[in-house]
């Protein structure tokens, strides 16, 4: 039997009927239903279930009735029955809340005494200093600090500062611990360069092999249709080969700034290329560009370059603000 048939036969609408199929195995044949006498019965068993459901949850009234009678949000209701174990049971499914006269004359109970309890005095907060402190001692911007704790703090467990009142109050040996962890990354190369290269390289291995099993697959054919294919595919691997030579090339960091006193928060990426007359050195992240005869050279010169930019955009951010934003999160002017 089609579904319009069995919805006619037990005085359901077709959507209704399709709404409790979802839960039977019901076979399919041309994309509609098709009804057995076995579906059938499974149907009956099903919807007497559903009315038993029905009926036994319109013996109690519901969560938000009683929230209204007591004179109370749902939420906290709810938060009785969690944080103070009121005793409500729910049906058999486990979903809904048997609200008895019981159950009803217990939260009641319940309200009335924490509404005579006298208020607990407020917690002090936990010894220690700030997110927002903590950021100033090291000289860092505020949403910087909140990034670089959060990595910190999903790569080393024993990083937990105390949660009070949505703030969060750092330790004296969190604090030694960030101090000291802000101190190697600054001092070490930028890995998250190294890691992004490599996985460029994982993507593109995997389109060199994608594109050579369909030249594979177009080797064996003379029509237009395969000689152009086989010739777009050509031009991808060129490409391919390309990107790869410019993902190969050495990289150096600048780690610190040619004035005494001023510093950088995280290196400097550096691709180092040669060039006729030396090499040509490129801050990855900015735009500036040094040439020199030694790669050493061409380096120092990118990192006074980066300096004479940072002063530049002080005096006139208009400039480049996106480039100003960027080096201000990142320099470190002296005390």
């Amino acid at each position: 039997m089609l579904t319009g048939e069995v919805a006619r036969e037990m005085g359901l609408t077709v959507k209704r009927l399709e709404q409790v199929a979802r839960s039977l195995d019901v076979e399919r044949r041309c994309g509609r239903l098709w009804w057995t006498p076995e579906t059938i019965e499974s149907l009956k068993q099903e919807l007497e279930r559903l009315a038993e459901v029905r009926k036994a949850r319109s013996l109690y009234p519901r969560t938000t009735e009683v929230a209204s009678r007591l004179g109370v949000g749902e939420g906290d209701l709810r938060a009785l029955i969690h944080e103070h174990g009121l005793p409500v049971e729910k049906d058999k499914i486990g979903k809904v809340y048997q609200w008895t006269d019981k159950a009803i004359a217990a939260a009641q109970a319940l309200l009335e005494e924490l509404a005579n309890r006298p208020p607990e005095p407020p917690a002090p907060p936990p010894p220690g200093m700030t997110s927002k402190e903590v950021a100033a001692r090291l000289k860092m911007q505020y949403q910087s600090f909140i990034y670089y704790s959060l990595t910190l703090r999903r790569r080393e467990a024993s990083l937990q500062p105390a949660l009070h009142k949505g703030t969060l109050y750092w330790s004296q040996e969190d604090l030694a611990f960030l101090e000291k962890a802000l101190k190697e990354s600054r001092a070490r190369p930028d890995l998250r360069q190294k890691h992004l290269i490599r996985s460029q390289k994982g993507r593109l291995a995997k389109l060199q092999e994608q594109a050579r099993a369909i030249r594979e697959n177009f080797s064996g054919k003379s029509t237009p249709q395969a000689t152009s294919i086989r010739q777009r595919v050509q031009s991808i691997l060129s490409l391919c080969e390309e990107i790869e030579a410019a993902l190969a090339l050495p990289l150096a960091f600048i780690n610190t700034l040619p004035v005494e006193g001023w510093s950088l928060r995280l290196p400097v990426s550096v691709s180092v290329r040669a060039v006729t007359g030396g090499f040509e050195a490129e801050a990855v992240d900015f735009d500036l560009r040094t040439t020199n005869p030694t790669r050493r050279g061409a380096i120092s010169l990118l990192r006074h370059a980066l300096f004479h930019r940072y002063q530049e955009l002080a005096r006139d951010p208009a400039q480049d603000e996106p480039a100003w934003l960027a080096l201000r999160q990142l320099v470190i002017p002296p005390d």
